[in-house]
C-alpha cells in the first residue's frame, strides 16, 4: 500500500544521508588542515549525524508502516509522535551537551536553534493528535521533517563557521623574513 508523499520523502531520506556524510567529510578535511579533533568537534560531528539519521529515519517511517496496512490516519499520527518526541528530545539535549563539552556557556544562536527544534517537534506532536484532515496531516509532517532538514543545514553552516573561526585563531602564524 503506497501512502502519499512517498517519492518526496525518499528524496528527502537520500537528502539528509548526503548531509551525513558531507558532515563525516568536513571534519576529516579540518583534521587534513592541521587541526586535531576536539571533544567540541567530536559532539558536533555525532550531532549533526544524529540529526541526519533522524531525518531519514523520519523520512522512512511513513511507507514503512504502510508496507503493514496501517489506516493512512494511523501512519501520520504515529510517524508524529515518534519523529516529534525526538525532535524534542534531540533540540533539548543539545544546548546542554554543548556546554558540558565546552565548558563555556552555550551561545544564542544555539538556543535558537533549539527552539526551533522543539517548536518543530511540538508542531508534529500537534498534527498527531489529528486535529487537521488527513491531506493535511500528511502535509503537516512533510513540511516539518523538510524544514529539519533546512534547519539542520543551517545549523551546520553556523556552526562550521564557529569551528574554523576557532581553527583561524589557534592556528600557528608564520614569521615573514
Amino acid at each position: 500500500m503506497e501512502i502519499s508523499n512517498s517519492a518526496y520523502l525518499y528524496t528527502l531520506a537520500i537528502m539528509s544521508m548526503t548531509f551525513v556524510g558531507f558532515t563525516a567529510i568536513v571534519m576529516i578535511l579540518r583534521q587534513s588542515l592541521g587541526s586535531h579533533l576536539s571533544r567540541f568537534d567530536a559532539l558536533v560531528t555525532r550531532f549533526f549525524m544524529v540529526w541526519g539519521f533522524l531525518i531519514a529515519y523520519a523520512s522512512m517511517l511513513p511507507p514503512l508502516l504502510a508496507v503493514f496496512e496501517i489506516p493512512h490516519a494511523l501512519i501520520w499520527r504515529v510517524s508524529s509522535i515518534v519523529t516529534g518526541s525526538c525532535l524534542i528530545l534531540l533540540s533539548a539535549g543539545y544546548p546542554w551537551l554543548r556546554s558540558k563539552v565546552t565548558g563555556q556557556n552555550t551561545p544564542s544562536f544555539v538556543f535558537y536553534q533549539s527552539m526551533v527544534g522543539g517548536l518543530i517537534g511540538l508542531v508534529l506532536l500537534v498534527n498527531s493528535a489529528d486535529p487537521f484532515s488527513l491531506l493535511l496531516a500528511s502535509a503537516i509532517y512533510v513540511t516539518a521533517v523538510t524544514a529539519t532538514l533546512v534547519q539542520a543545514s543551517v545549523g551546520f553552516v553556523v556552526t562550521l563557521n564557529v569551528i574554523l573561526t576557532d581553527m583561524d585563531k589557534t592556528k600557528p602564524r608564520r614569521s615573514r623574513s
